[in-house]
């Protein structure tokens, strides 16, 4: 199974999951974590979308428990990861459940921080879930002013993305 993730992402996304599933997560880890992910080629953002989710454990309850249980819409715990440690917003931007992509959109203060992350912000936009696509073009926007033309042209420039074309 090929990717194109580079091992120390692949790692990271592991160690991340093992943190979040046994309560080991710190700022310094979850800093680590980001720049590890960061790394990742720009098109990774867009190709290894799932393989990251999957990597980091950013996958809700089986839909089946959802609807038997009326369970509530995101995790209570990904959402206080995401009070906790504010960076990590950069990781479950990837997460399968829509709420908690909204909220990690939400609770993002900073720009990008590298090239994936900003190929991640547009992949965002293109999300098939309207209030992340609302949520990502509105943080985008609030952050334009911040975002380093660097960034902007590495993405411009860089190889296919992977984008669908946009939805409605």
């Amino acid at each position: 199974d090929r990717t194109s993730l580079p091992p120390q992402a692949l790692a990271a996304l592991e160690a991340f999951r093992l943190a979040r599933e046994y309560g080991g997560l710190s700022s310094i880890l979850v800093d680590e974590f980001v720049d590890r992910l960061g790394a990742s080629p720009i098109s990774a953002a867009t190709r290894e979308d799932s393989r990251i989710a999957y990597l980091a454990g950013l996958y809700g309850p089986p839909r089946e428990a959802v609807f038997a249980a009326g369970l509530a819409r995101a995790s209570r715990s990904d959402l206080d990861l995401l009070d906790r440690f504010p960076r990590s917003a950069w990781i479950f931007l990837f997460h399968r459940n829509g709420y908690i992509r909204e909220a990690a959109l939400g609770s993002l203060k900073e720009p990008p921080p590298m090239p994936f992350f900003l190929a991640a912000l547009a992949l965002r936009m293109n999300d098939w879930v309207l209030p992340v696509r609302q949520a990502a073009a509105y943080r985008f926007r609030t952050l334009s002013d911040c975002i380093q033309a660097e960034l902007v042209a590495v993405l411009l420039v860089s190889e296919d993305l992977g984008v669908a074309a946009p939805m409605g």
